[in-house]
């Protein structure tokens, strides 16, 4: 399996911590576990199934996963590729417009937020270009045309950051362990 990172550009950097292009030659699965982030995921080659009980789903070519409290198993067919769009938190909301909420526990087909044309024809373009920037610019240019508010939503912002010191402060502590010394 190939993985390669991208981050976002300027006017998109609010809202997307980065973007991910996954690629695997052959059959492959792969455990995900929770995150703070929402998920878009675009397949422009290839199948992509998920575990549903005791049986596999295939999930739609372009699909958005919302926040999870367990970890799920994704299985990728031979010779597939997908772009994933990494939001940051509470980023979904400035293109689809959908509160994050809504999604949680979720994996729905984003033909719900965004017009199956207009998806299809990224699709397209995203398995007809050669390279992998390109499929970033691609994806760029759409998230941009779809981009709803372009500033950031700063009492989600302001808690994010109070929720990240707070866990920072928390580790930290964690890392101070009193030491106690045993006399007999």
């Amino acid at each position: 399996m190939k993985l390669e990172k991208f981050l976002p550009s300027l006017p998109l950097t609010p809202y997307i911590r980065e973007f991910l292009l996954i690629e695997s030659d052959g059959e492959t699965s792969n455990k995900i576990i929770p995150d703070t982030s929402l998920v878009m995921a675009f397949r422009y080659r290839g199948s992509v199934q998920t575990k549903l009980g005791e049986g596999k789903e295939v999930l739609p070519a372009s699909v958005i996963t919302g926040l999870r409290k367990s970890s799920r198993m994704v299985y990728y067919s031979k010779e597939t590729a997908n772009l994933l769009v990494v939001f940051k938190e509470g980023g979904v909301t400035a293109v689809s417009g959908l509160p994050a909420h809504e999604l949680f526990g979720l994996s729905v087909s984003s033909d719900n937020l965004f017009q199956p044309a207009g998806l299809q024809e990224v699709l397209e373009r995203l398995a007809e270009a050669p390279h992998n920037r390109q499929r970033i610019d691609v994806i760029e240019a759409f998230l941009l045309k779809n981009l709803i508010h372009s500033k950031q939503d700063l009492l989600i912002a302001n808690a994010v950051q109070l929720i990240q010191q707070n866990r920072l402060k928390m580790q930290t502590k964690k890392l101070i362990v009193p030491r106690f010394r045993l006399s007999l």
